[in-house]
């Protein structure tokens, strides 16, 4: 059952044809639990529902959790249709379900929306749309979880961190999640100055929780470029206590690892 199904019983309406916008509390002039326009624009206001109904409604769209006031448009609408299709197979089924109820309900949320994007990612796909859904979807956060679960945090280092001490993920998830600790995503927009200055915002985490490593990532021809240049270029001074080594060097695909040493 898709989304829009479970919506549609959630709200008893028969709806033929697909919507292009979703808004929640968006429009003032909606006094009645609904209103759908000629634009095919579904109005939904949550006042006019019933607890029931505005709690089983949350747990499709996690996402009006925090502001009850929520628009989601056509490309955010396709990006839940194509999460849907993609649980259907179970991939990734394991990880979400160690994490339920070990982070936030709208990190979970994203991070279904990740796992999704690796799968795409690793059939060697264009990911470069889906991310941006992603993050229009998830915001910052949303788009620091999908960098951190395509490469392989969640399952490589979350879990087992999890496993072996709860204290230390609970005390290091946010950390985690909101700067992403432990790994430096490089662009092809960032200066020398930047990549510096988040490798030592990194290795400072690192040293806190007493963790042996810090990650530098790049995907991109132009990117893997910049960190070559970077990590054969760097002043000691710019992080004298770690020394580099390459753990995965492919065409466009670049993982440096900084081992305190």
């Amino acid at each position: 059952m898709t989304w829009f199904d479970k919506l549609k019983g959630i709200l008893n309406i028969d709806i033929k044809t697909p919507i292009l916008s979703l808004n929640f509390n968006s429009n003032n002039k909606v006094t009645n639990k609904y209103y759908v326009s000629l634009e095919r624009e579904l109005d939904i206001n949550l006042a006019a529902l019933s607890p029931k109904q505005k709690q089983d409604i949350k747990k499709i769209f996690p996402q009006i959790l925090a502001n009850e006031k929520t628009i989601f448009k056509k490309e955010t609408l396709d990006l839940f249709d194509s999460i849907n299709d993609y649980n259907k197979n179970k991939e990734g089924k394991q990880i979400l379900t160690f994490f339920e109820n070990k982070i936030p309900k709208y990190d979970l949320e994203a991070l279904n929306a990740s796992l999704y994007l690796r799968s795409v990612f690793r059939k060697r796909k264009d990911i470069k749309k889906l991310k941006q859904d992603i993050n229009t979807t998830f915001g910052t956060r949303g788009n620091n979880i999908s960098n951190l679960c395509t490469a392989g945090y969640f399952d490589n280092f979350l879990m087992e961190l999890y496993n072996s001490s709860p204290g230390t993920f609970n005390g290091l998830y946010e950390d985690i999640v909101s700067n992403k600790a432990l790994a430096v995503f490089v662009n092809e927009h960032m200066t020398k100055e930047k990549i510096t200055e988040d490798i030592k915002n990194k290795l400072d985490v690192s040293k806190k929780y007493g963790i042996k490593f810090v990650h530098i990532h790049g995907i991109g021809t132009s990117t893997v470029k910049k960190i070559n240049e970077y990590i054969e270029n760097k002043e000691k001074k710019d992080f004298d206590t770690f020394h580099p080594k390459k753990i995965l060097k492919e065409e466009n695909i670049i993982i440096v690892e900084l081992i305190l040493k």
